[in-house]
């Protein structure tokens, strides 16, 4: 498990990277799926 600080960073990175105006949402959720299939972290 992540340290309360590491883990509230990773989430600020992650909700920044949701939350953004380059790609629509679709497209930034396909972006993460794709990641983590390559990753080997299936949903």
């Amino acid at each position: 498990m992540l340290p309360e600080a590491q883990k509230q960073a990773f989430e600020s990175f992650v909700d920044s990277v949701s939350n953004n105006d380059v790609f629509e949402q679709k497209t930034t959720i396909m972006i993460k799926m794709a990641v983590a299939m390559a990753l080997g972290c299936y949903p």
